[in-house]
């Protein structure tokens, strides 16, 4: 009897044992979801509320990061992809339908020690797919039809290493580049690429640069580096340019080419102590720019947009202003402007005229 006694508590003891073991979180297992009918209409913001502006993360138990996937169709929200922070923390979304109708997002698991994760999540299954890097991936980014994303950001002027991945052809590819910061936008022209690079506020040389892709040349030279010492690209076609040295206002220009000359026509000019352009989209008669309201250089009001006629030098035709320090993340898509702004408040705005609802 004892023996059999002693065999109980053997056997109660495996199936605890088994029931601990099965219950623990597997800290290679990607995060997976109900799957939804995302295509080429559905977008995704991402909020964070785990986290503050530095990207260390609080303790409270209630703060979950999530990824809602809105339909500019109905204008509703379809789902949220909800992230428990004591398991997986979002450190960033990249999103573009025409580049790939799924979102990608980078993720720090905080169970077991595990590196960060650049993930593919497949909406039509809620399955994610980790890409294959030979770093740990600390940023990404969509720009000329190819994701990016490199394993040191913000350092010092040295050549960086890009991980590149083209969705199209499920095909990736290592691209180096004489900077760790990218910044979104590109420009093609006569078959080269241009982009943005610029170099961080503790290098030597912290001037924007011009970068040719294609002939893997810095375009050092020129009236943006001779008069800018910061500007992006937006839309394949404009310049924001700023000399954050001095108190001139910023400058929005049209390109047509960089080299062997820069041939670009001035636009419009803003005052950059009481105004700032974060994002310019366009349609056929009208440009429509994104930014907001500065207190002496600093962000402390109004997200602002404006809508510009192009038939009328660029004069202002509308503005709104929304609530919100800053922008998240915008979207321009089917007669909208999506706009998710500081306080994850995502804002619906007519192009029209420039009226708003907000998404819940």
């Amino acid at each position: 009897m004892k023996r059999n006694f002693n065999i109980m508590i053997l056997q109660t003891f495996l199936l605890l044992l088994f029931i601990g073991c099965s219950n623990e979180i597997d800290p290679d297992t990607l995060p997976s979801f109900d799957g939804i009918n995302g295509d080429e209409n559905t977008i995704y913001f991402m909020t964070t509320p785990s986290s503050n502006n530095y990207g260390y993360y609080y303790d409270e138990d209630d703060a979950v990061d999530q990824i809602l996937a809105i339909d500019t169709i109905s204008g509703k929200k379809i789902y949220t992809y909800e992230f428990n922070k004591h398991r997986y923390a979002l450190l960033g979304i990249a999103h573009d339908s025409s580049f790939d109708i799924n979102p990608y997002i980078l993720i720090s698991p905080f169970y077991g020690d595990r590196p960060n994760k650049l993930l593919k999540l497949d909406v039509k299954s809620g399955e994610s797919k980790q890409l294959d890097i030979d770093f740990i991936p600390r940023c990404l980014q969509i720009v000329a039809d190819r994701l990016w994303s490199c394993n040191l950001y913000g350092h010092y002027d040295q050549n960086k290493n890009f991980f590149t991945y083209n969705a199209k052809t499920n095909s990736s590819s290592y691209i180096n580049i004489p900077t760790s910061i990218l910044k979104n936008g590109m420009i093609s022209i006569n078959n080269n690429e241009y982009f943005c690079i610029e170099y961080t506020y503790y290098s030597s040389n912290d001037n924007s640069k011009v970068y040719n892709l294609t002939t893997k040349k810095i375009l050092s030279d020129n009236f943006l580096t001779r008069n800018y010492n910061s500007f992006s690209f937006h839309s394949n076609k404009y310049v924001v340019a700023e000399d954050s040295t001095t108190d001139s206002n910023g400058s929005v220009y049209s390109v047509d080419s960089f080299e062997p000359n820069l041939v670009c026509t001035p636009l419009f000019t803003y005052n950059k102590k009481n105004n700032y352009i974060s994002e310019i989209y366009e349609d056929s008669n009208y440009l429509y720019t994104i930014g907001g309201e500065k207190d002496n250089y600093e962000y402390k009001k109004n997200i602002s947009v404006t809508k510009r006629d192009k038939q009328q030098n660029y004069d202002i035709d509308k503005t709104q202003k929304i609530s919100g320090t800053y922008i998240e993340k915008s979207y321009f898509k089917n007669g909208y402007l999506w706009i998710l702004n500081s306080n994850y408040t995502i804002y619906r705005v007519d192009i029209n005229d420039l009226s708003y609802r907000i998404i819940n």
